[in-house]
């Protein structure tokens, strides 16, 4: 018994010495991608080139409704032919606007993510120097964090260091 209960407190001093030397540390890399200089500029960036899209898919649109609104109008008029030439044609520009969508859509998402790993990029680098310098042995990322004290976050250092002109080379 006398020999478990010594095993028990040389395991205990053993963690303990371990666990002083373990430092941690975590950011919230959401926060950072949001709030940081170069975040804010990703996401102009990003709302410019949506906007741009917009107004082109506005104006497919405008011709879509268009030519739906002559077909309506010209039904009586028109002959057999000359309907389904304007349904194909038709069919064909709604075709045509959902494959620019689509394009859009993944062009857009190919932007952001290029974007977000700019940014991490930085942040990887920037989070490497904390550690080397503050003697972290590991920093998180918050999202897969439960619980973790709030004297260890250095989200707001990283978007300090991450804000700061970039030195000249």
């Amino acid at each position: 018994m006398k020999k478990a209960i010594f095993t028990a407190v040389l395991l205990l001093f053993a963690i303990n010495t371990y666990a002083s030397e373990f430092k941690i540390g975590y950011v919230n890399l959401q926060k950072i991608i949001i709030v940081s200089d170069q975040g804010k500029e990703a996401q102009k960036t990003l709302s410019t080139i949506e906007q741009a899209q917009t107004t082109l898919i506005n104006e497919n649109i405008k011709e879509i409704n268009k030519i739906e609104e002559t077909l309506t109008k010209q039904q009586a008029i028109l002959t057999p032919e000359t309907k389904e030439q304007k349904k194909t044609e038709l069919n064909n520009l709604i075709l045509a606007y959902q494959k620019k969508g689509k394009e859009f859509k993944e062009k857009l998402q190919k932007k952001e993510a290029e974007l977000i790993n700019e940014i991490v990029s930085r942040v990887e680098l920037i989070l490497a120097d904390i550690a080397k310098e503050q003697g972290y042995s590991a920093i998180l990322n918050k999202a897969g964090i439960v619980y973790m004290d709030a004297d260890l976050d250095l989200t707001n250092t990283v978007i300090d260091t991450l804000n700061k002109p970039a030195p000249e080379k």
